[in-house]
């Protein structure tokens, strides 16, 4: 212990000595380790964190397969689900509906919320529990039990002003009385909801539970059974269920998976495939780091050659050297680990904030395993960056170095050595950085992309048509056009129209169906997605018509057989042809006479601008009614400014249609790119690092070399070499070696950006722009980084020189 803190001490005054190298290698090792242990903490929060239920191991569930079906649906019938949750190999199962909504009665008036449909064994299978009432009981999960609800903790915060006297309180929903029996946990969010839950068997027909495919299965396995086991079990389950039942189940087979890898799927698809590459950027950061550190350590060492051979010569052995240096670079490691841990805590509180709300299983903090992972890391840099000049120290020639007079940059040997960490910090500077270009370019296509519509000076809304005054679908149109009509009569509303879509912000739309063109082979029918939409409804969101012509008032208030279709769909059905004219059939749709293509729209994105357009029809409203409703207006100015007077009419035409899902269409397109914006930006401050890491590095090595050739400057200028010539000379090496590594950097990047193609937009991973622009870019920075010492040569005095000879 004595030893230990004699070398902190040392390390402290030999740190000391050179504060401005010491702030350049705490720096950048606090840069290097901030940037992995961010990405540690978004790779353990997205993707590795336990689900914070009980004994979340023996947690699975339940889906099923039919190959031969054109939908390929996961999601088990209710007959399904009663015959495997007989299986021995669960200890309990449970079974869930999602998208499932209702409009609340609450102090703020109607709103419309999400509810899960649960059975009532779900929540103790998770083994979560209410902060305030129970949990449901299976007498409340049966068709004709009295109606009871759970309420999320911010809906009963928001809605209900967090009352702890809600429990045992009516409230409705959908017009019917609910008895609140809890509250849930701050945060709590299962599957898709945090609002609330209510019995699932209180809302299934006897019909609905034997055809309908839509329910998600969670199970426990028993202690002992292994996931193996369980899928040869309810393997030979469903097939017993499909030779009993071949109406429903013939053609589908089950499978057990664990019930992280089924809630995180649709999430952390994404997210699994960028983190990898950020953690591979993060380390790269942390290796240009440590290079810089490892050569200002090297030319230290170089500094201290007569300091070491003294200690040798009092009796310090190599090993009793090699810890002092290592104690040294240790304690710059940690110092910079520390601030490092600082910058990471603020940038997993942006990334939190720009990615909320996240799923109650995913946490986004510097937590334990990060804090671990960090230390870590910081001791494996210090000991990388630390040894080699270590030991290089130690082995001092006494003779050599205590010369008196005794002048040397060091070994040729060292010299090199320097170079070529300079060089590999280079290299991965340049694969860092068009990476971080190509993501950027990424980013501003995603950014340039309209998504076939003309976004500005565009609200979306949605409302619903709740209750028995809007059973008949023609009680629902009567209120959309009424809304409609108001809303054209709003002073500063250029157009507005009404569809069961909206672009970014779907909540339902048409599910796929198969069409019968006339006079075209089978075989090319689909299934196709279709939307109903009102007339004006292509005007309103600012899409071209390529062809054709719009829905007229009448016909997008009836059940016209006129439509539209995409450019997609009518080079599917059409190849090389106008579709205008041409007839159709919808497969189970059957409305008497064929639909007639009366207009062709360009692609429009319904869902992400990632991904690419689907084929479409769009057929008059009536066509495919829905309660929810969305509505599009379109303002002379921001939308923001209209959107109490929206609210207005729509009170006025109903008092009892909640308004909600309410967005710009500009913000809806921020939101649908905001994880590419949130990465891209992450890539490009990488990026921005290991320039400025890269910049200090070269700085730093001609510095050091600059101030080791003072005597041949000065010799060289008093034999009559030209002041340009030696700034040609110090530039020019490191020019040369900055080209060298920007030359190799270029051909490493050429193989490895492949890596990312499939994560990019509209960009090629050999984009030219990136390949040519970053190493200009970086040759630019290093030709600064490297004349500024070389101007310091200018400097030297001759005579000085001379003098002291």
């Amino acid at each position: 212990m004595q030893r230990l803190q004699q070398d902190l001490r040392f390390a402290l005054r030999t740190m000391g000595r050179s504060p401005g190298a010491t702030a350049v290698a705490v720096l950048s090792i606090a840069l290097g380790v901030g940037a992995n242990t961010l990405v540690f903490s978004l790779a353990h929060g997205l993707l590795l964190r336990r689900l914070p239920f009980r004994e979340p191991e023996r947690l699975v569930a339940l889906q099923t397969a039919n190959p031969s079906n054109a939908f390929h649906s996961s999601l088990l019938t209710y007959r399904e689900y009663a015959a495997l949750r007989q299986s021995r190999v669960f200890s309990g199962t449970a079974a869930y509906l999602t998208g499932f909504g209702v409009t609340l009665e609450s102090r703020n008036g109607p709103e419309r919320v999400e509810v899960e449909l649960v059975t009532a064994d779900l929540l103790p299978l998770l083994g979560v529990e209410p902060i305030l009432g129970r949990t449901f009981r299976p007498e409340d999960d049966h068709l004709e039990a009295r109606r009871t609800i759970l309420l999320g903790y911010d809906l009963w915060r928001q809605s209900f002003a967090g009352d702890p006297e809600i429990v045992g309180r009516t409230i409705l929903a959908n017009s019917e009385p609910y008895e609140v029996i809890g509250v849930m946990p701050p945060g709590f969010r299962f599957p898709d909801t945090r609002d609330a839950w209510v019995p699932l068997m209180t809302r299934l027909t006897p019909s609905y539970q034997r055809t309908s495919r839509d329910l998600e299965v969670a199970a426990r396995l028993r202690p002992g059974v292994t996931l193996e086991q369980a899928r040869a079990e309810i393997a030979a389950l469903s097939r017993r269920l499909a030779a009993k039942h071949p109406d429903t189940s013939a053609g589908w087979s089950a499978d057990v998976v664990p019930l992280r890898q089924e809630l995180t799927s649709e999430q952390a698809q994404p997210l699994r495939q960028v983190i990898p590459v950020m953690m591979g950027a993060a380390a790269f950061v942390l290796t240009i780091a440590c290079a810089n550190v490892a050569n200002l350590l090297l030319a230290r060492a170089a500094g201290r050659r007569r300091e070491m051979a003294v200690r040798a010569a009092f009796g310090a052995g190599r090993g009793r050297i090699v810890r002092q240096l290592l104690t040294e670079s240790l304690l710059l490691a940690l110092t910079g680990g520390a601030l490092g841990v600082g910058a990471a805590f603020w940038g997993v509180g942006l990334v939190r904030e720009a990615l909320s709300p996240l799923p109650y299983w995913m946490r986004l903090t510097v937590d334990i395993p990060a804090l671990l992972f960090t230390l870590g890391a910081t001791v494996a840099a210090g000991l990388l960056f630390g040894l080699v000049p270590a030991l290089r120290a130690a082995r001092v020639d006494l003779h050599e170095a205590l010369k008196d007079g005794a002048r040397s940059a060091g070994s040729l040997a060292q010299t090199r050595l320097r170079a070529a960490v300079i060089l590999a910090e280079v290299t991965v500077s340049v694969v860092l950085l068009i990476g971080a270009s190509l993501f950027v370019r990424s980013l501003v296509e995603l950014t340039r992309s309209d998504g076939g519509i003309q976004p500005e000076r565009l609200l979306t809304l949605w409302i619903y048509l709740p209750g028995e005054a809007y059973r008949e679908s023609e009680d629902r149109m009567r209120r959309v056009e009424d809304v409609l009509r108001r809303l054209q009569g709003v002073p500063g509303v250029e157009s507005a129209a009404a569809a069961n879509t909206a672009p970014l912000v779907m909540l339902s739309g048409g599910g796929p169906v198969r069409v019968a063109a006339e006079g075209r082979r089978r075989g090319n029918e689909g299934p196709f997605y279709f939307y109903g939409v009102t007339a004006g409804f292509f005007r309103t969101l600012g899409a071209r018509i390529v062809s054709g012509r719009e829905l007229t008032a009448r016909e997008g208030s009836t059940l016209s057989t006129a439509a539209l279709v995409n450019e997609s769909l009518a080079k599917r059905l059409w190849p090389g042809s106008d579709p205008v004219g041409r007839r159709f059939r919808i497969e189970g749709m059957d409305h008497g006479d064929p639909f007639t293509v009366v207009g062709v729209v360009a692609d429009i994105w319904h869902d992400r601008l990632r991904l690419a357009a689907e084929p479409a029809l769009y057929l008059p409203y009536p066509h495919n009614y829905q309660r929810p409703a969305a509505i599009l207006v379109r303002t002379q100015g921001p939308p923001e400014e209209w959107l109490p007077r929206v609210r207005r009419v729509v009170r006025a035409s109903d008092p009892g249609l909640p308004v909600f899902k309410v967005a710009t269409m500009e913000q809806a397109r921020s939101d649908d790119i905001a994880v590419d914006r949130l990465f891209s930006q992450i890539f490009a401050l990488f990026g921005a690092i290991a320039v400025f890491l890269a910049a200090v590095g070269v700085y730093g090595v001609l510095s050091y070399g600059v101030s080791q050739r003072h005597r041949e400057i000065g010799i060289r200028l008093a034999l009559g070499a030209r002041r340009w010539d030696v700034l040609r000379l110090v530039v020019g090496q490191g020019v040369l070696l900055t080209l060298t590594g920007v030359a190799a950097g270029v051909l490493a990047a050429r193989g490895l950006t492949g890596l990312v193609a499939g994560l990019l937009y509209q960009v090629s991973p050999t984009d030219p722009v990136s390949f040519v622009g970053v190493p200009i870019l970086l040759a630019d920075v290093a030709f600064i980084a490297c004349y500024l010492p070389a101007r310091r040569a200018l400097d030297v005095e001759p005579r000085e020189v001379l003098r002291d000879e």
